[in-house]
């Protein structure tokens, strides 16, 4: 299983929150947000739909059609100021 820590910035770069997981089993995305904020499990779907483009990739990466590669490029999308993923932690 590989899964992808997203972090939610709060007042600067050193103070970040966890919003939870996302996961790859081999066959299924599932989002597992951090309950102490109703706001993670919104933001977490949103994320489960967005087609991403990461850098060097030529074009876009579907999470319906490669959900593999969808999620072990995460990181190279979201490395924001707001929104900040781990590279992809085998489980």
């Amino acid at each position: 299983m590989l899964a992808v820590k997203f972090f939610r910035t709060i007042s600067g770069p050193e103070a970040q929150e966890e919003m939870g997981l996302l996961t790859f089993d081999g066959r299924t995305l599932q989002a597992h947000p951090n309950a102490n904020n109703p706001k993670n499990e919104v933001a977490l779907d949103n994320i489960l739909r967005d087609n991403i483009y990461p850098f060097g990739r030529a074009s876009l990466i579907d999470p319906k059609k490669d959900p593999e590669a969808w999620i072990k490029n995460l990181w190279r999308q979201y490395n924001g100021s707001a929104v900040t993923a781990s590279k992809p932690i085998e489980s």
